[in-house]
């Protein structure tokens, strides 16, 4: 009977890269029922490896999600007592502290083209340090869309995971020489091994704002 020998998955090399394909091998019997040869049949199946790379990422990003929702419940049972905007900041910034996090306020203009800073949950000194050095205000900085890490935030307007939130925050800066940066960054305590999440803030279902938090995995 012409039962399957063997069946599996491997990488092959087409034009330089390798792409992942699902291999079956067969015997080929003649009329005597014996075998005079095999068929090898080879589907691609990168589509598959995306998808299932895309789920995975995407499974972590809710897990992310969840335990940082979890912490930041906390938080808010904090919040809800503040007497004014800046000092619901202020309570906002030495929470996330607590929990080993830094934040930051952005609003995000009607039009979605812009975003300004109105607050960074910096150590105040190190962050007039840094300002002085670099001659850029950190509240009241406008950000431009063309320097987001990318528009998502308009679209999906639910919370966004990034790797690396020193080349996320290199792009936010791009006037600022790479030395200068790399130097304001360790100053900050910006480690470029952590993650950075992106809050979108909504007032009746639409976009006003968003709150980037960073810190360790």
């Amino acid at each position: 009977t012409g039962v399957e020998i063997f069946v599996g998955e491997f990488q092959l090399s087409v034009n330089g890269p390798e792409f992942p394909f699902d291999i079956k091998i067969s015997p080929v019997l003649d009329v005597n029922q014996a075998r005079i040869g095999r068929t090898v049949v080879l589907r691609n199946v990168t589509g598959r490896e995306r998808m299932e790379k895309t789920l995975h990422e995407r499974t972590l990003e809710l897990t992310r999600t969840n335990k940082l929702i979890t912490s930041l419940s906390s938080v808010a049972t904090r919040l809800g007592g503040a007497p004014g905007t800046e000092l619901g900041f202020e309570i906002l910034g030495a929470e996330m502290r607590k929990l080993g996090l830094d934040c930051g306020i952005v609003t995000i203009d009607p039009a979605g083209e812009a975003a300004t800073i109105k607050y960074l949950s910096f150590n105040p000194a190190l962050l007039r340090q840094v300002e002085k050095t670099t001659g850029i205000p950190g509240k009241g900085y406008v950000i431009p869309k063309q320097h987001w890490p990318g528009d998502r935030i308009l679209k999906v307007k639910e919370p966004i995971w990034y790797l690396n939130p020193h080349a996320y925050i290199r792009k936010m800066f791009p006037q600022i020489p790479d030395k200068l940066a790399n130097w304001a960054l360790q100053l900050l305590g910006i480690q470029p091994a952590s993650q950075i999440c992106i809050l979108p803030l909504l007032v009746e279902e639409k976009l006003i704002g968003a709150m980037p938090i960073w810190g360790a995995d």
